[in-house]
């Protein structure tokens, strides 16, 4: 728990027993449920996604006209969908680092389930921006900005409408995937259309993984 916080806030946390706030930071859990003997039930490898309930919190963002309020039902849908993977159980939202000039929109905690993310970083940083329009250049780099402060080799950035410029020709938004990638960070853009098309968590953890490779191979994101 020490280790996410760290990495969320972006600082030295204070010594067990100490009083020195944090930060403003929530830590969620999702519901687990009780297996033989009280003890934690370990989900299913495979997790039907619930497509309606994915339908109506897309649907509580559409008509929010202010920008954090769309953002905010976004991270709902993200925090349920990778809650279901196996082995991603802990998240911190909306977190301010220790200077309270940069914001983490939704963390995860990755235990590299061989049904989950495995061979994912065990922090997974998420950006949400539930824009009408593709996102751009500047936040994108932000972005980025954030990962290297914190030391992440890996962030994911879900953007409903995609990102701006060419993936072929690496302009616009694309410049800085193919920037973060020569410094050993990969960020994997997802969209709204890549969303609604999940059908159980296999689909997500396939998707995750394809982008990865993809990155690797040709140093963008092609597919939005």
């Amino acid at each position: 728990m020490r280790e996410l916080l760290r990495a969320v806030s972006g600082s030295v946390l204070p010594a067990e027993g100490s009083s020195a706030p944090l930060g403003r930071v929530r830590v969620c859990r999702g519901p687990r449920g009780a297996g033989k003997g009280g003890g934690p039930r370990a989900p299913p490898a495979v997790t039907a996604i619930d497509q309606r309930g994915v339908a109506d919190l897309l649907a509580d963002g559409d008509p929010a006209t202010a920008t954090t309020a769309r953002g905010r039902a976004l991270e709902e849908l993200v925090v349920y969908l990778f809650e279901l993977v196996p082995g991603v159980s802990v998240t911190a939202r909306n977190a301010l680092n220790a200077f309270h000039a940069e914001e983490i929109d939704v963390a995860f905690w990755n235990d590299g389930d061989p049904a989950g993310l495995r061979m994912f970083d065990h922090i997974l940083l998420v950006e949400c921006k539930n824009w009408s329009m593709p996102t751009g250049y500047p936040e994108l780099a932000v972005f980025n900005d954030k990962l290297t402060s914190r030391g992440r080799p890996m962030g994911i950035f879900v953007a409903t409408a995609g990102i701006t410029g060419k993936p072929a020709d690496r302009t616009a938004a694309h410049e800085v995937l193919g920037r973060a990638l020569a410094q050993g960070r990969e960020i994997i853009i997802v969209t709204r259309r890549e969303i609604e098309g999940l059908g159980d968590t296999d689909d997500l953890v396939r998707l995750l993984k394809r982008k990865r490779a993809q990155l690797a191979v040709s140093g963008t994101i092609f597919e939005q």
